[in-house]
């Protein structure tokens, strides 16, 4: 799997050398160069963010759900549920659930998540 991905970079630095004379690919490239320390300064936020709430989430639902039982896992869950899925809530619902809170964790955790996601998209 590696020398496959490691095949596909370089498949797509060829096309990238192919496409560097075309005036359109030009214009995105300089696009992406002067944007570059912006994009760089958003990723660092975001990721530094999803960081945080992977922690979170793997000390709120690691033990109890699969998708939080690494930090790994926790991570790529997290970014899922920045991307809109949410098929996960359920569950986390269930591994906190409780009679005698007004505020369930998993609702802060994940709303809180998903607020934060949305403010960060924005701010591109």
């Amino acid at each position: 799997m590696q020398h496959l991905c490691g095949l596909l970079l370089m498949l797509e630095a060829l096309v990238f050398l192919h496409l560097a004379g075309t005036v359109r690919f030009g214009v995105v490239a300089q696009t992406v160069y002067y944007a570059g320390t912006q994009l760089i300064q958003f990723a660092s936020v975001f990721v530094v963010t999803l960081l945080v709430y992977s922690v979170a989430g793997h000390c709120l639902f690691g033990g109890d759900m699969r998708e939080f039982g690494s930090m790994y896992r926790s991570f790529e869950t997290c970014f899922e549920i920045c991307l809109g899925h949410s098929e996960h809530y359920d569950e986390m619902l269930h591994v906190t659930a409780s009679d005698d809170e007004i505020v369930n964790p998993t609702m802060v955790f994940f709303w809180s998540l998903v607020a934060v996601g949305l403010i960060l998209a924005m701010k591109i």
